[in-house]
């Protein structure tokens, strides 16, 4: 692990310097009991190259904030992102959503020994930021996305949106920051960074504002080497796969889905969030499982990885139909695309019972 040291200059300025070794729990100067492999160094924007699984190749380049940003967080940090998702398999069908998308604590402990704990907020969020960040940990908060650049073409100055981002670095003193979000890597800095860290007057002028979430990511044990990463992954999926629904979450969509496209075709303006939380949610879910399954037995699991292409391009193709099903005001009830998935899904859940078993 690497410790990083704090350089203070200025008013309160706290920001990471060059990396001191530290090994050993709780043998950092100062106190320091968990640090992160980070190398944390103004200006790294402009570096920034996103993870495969956020290239061009993929039916759903993005999941979610909070998933993408872990997908870039664990990349940094120097492990492997694949590793994590094997999850995957229990996503069930909620109702009004798919299960969120979203890596278990404990499997994130399990796997990289790192540690997600919620914080209090009582001073400003860059006070808070700048201290943790100062100890070598990531912070994961909820913010506005109406002040994030990196939503340029969404909602950067144009909706007032919550999503989640990950700062691995800020300067007190000249009001700048980076974090990464979704895909992305992006800086906060002048009317942004006041904003998003709720610095502007209005917030001060709104005492019952309530205080965003916030969590710190801390090293609490060593990485496990490959052989180790390799066995917790197999141990972690064969429970995920005990959890999975009794009910194939395709065929309990397919159940609903023409009730869901009445109220979709009575409200056309409603279709944005149902994409995002039904065809998008299951399909970059599966499509993530389908990266798992390729690192964590690429011949053995041959026949899973296609299947869960198969479902990532299916659900694309879904969201499209529906789209113009919706703006056509002609009902398509996607009964091929339904048989596609609940015959991959099958496929996937038979070849990992021969494969954990």
């Amino acid at each position: 692990m690497r410790r990083l040291r704090i350089r203070t200059t200025g008013a309160g300025l706290v920001s990471p310097s060059r990396p001191q070794s530290c090994r050993v729990a709780g043998a950092c100067p100062g106190g320091t009991v968990a640090e992160l492999s980070l190398h944390t160094e103004p200006r790294q924007t402009a570096r920034f190259t996103p993870h495969a699984l956020h290239g061009g190749g993929q039916s759903w380049p993005e999941t979610n904030c909070y998933t993408d940003l872990w997908i870039e967080v664990l990349a940094k940090l120097g492990e492997i992102p694949e590793a994590a998702f094997g999850f995957g398999i229990a996503q069930a069908y909620e109702g009004d959503q798919f299960t969120f998308c979203k890596i278990p604590s404990e499997d994130l402990r399990r796997l990289y020994g790192l540690t997600v704990q919620e914080i209090s907020i009582y001073h400003t969020l860059d006070q808070h930021i700048a201290q943790h960040v100062g100890r070598g940990r990531v912070v994961l908060l909820e913010v506005d996305a109406f002040y994030l650049p990196d939503t340029l073409t969404t909602t950067y100055r144009r909706q007032h949106v919550k999503t989640t981002i990950a700062v691995d670095y800020i300067d007190l003193a000249t009001k700048r920051s980076e974090y990464f979000h979704n895909a992305a890597r992006s800086v906060l800095q002048d009317e942004d960074y006041y904003g998003a860290f709720r610095l502007r007057p209005e917030f001060s002028e709104q005492p019952d504002l309530l205080s965003p979430y916030v969590e710190i990511v801390k090293r609490g044990a060593a990485p496990l080497d490959p052989a180790a990463l390799h066995a917790t992954a197999v141990d972690l999926l064969r429970r995920h796969l005990s959890d999975r629904p009794t009910i194939s979450p395709f065929s309990a969509w397919r159940d609903a889905f023409p009730n869901d496209l009445a109220r979709l075709s009575a409200r056309p303006e409603t279709f944005h969030d149902y994409a995002f939380h039904f065809p998008r949610a299951i399909g970059a879910n599966f499509e993530l499982f389908g990266s798992h399954a390729a690192w964590l037995a690429p011949d053995q699991l041959l026949s899973v990885q296609k299947a869960c292409a198969r479902i990532a391009h299916t659900t694309k193709i879904l969201q499209f139909r529906l789209a113009r099903s919706i703006a056509r005001n002609y009902p398509d009830l996607c009964l091929e695309c339904f048989d596609t998935l609940e015959a991959a899904y099958a496929e996937i859940v038979q070849d990992l019972r021969w494969f954990t078993s």
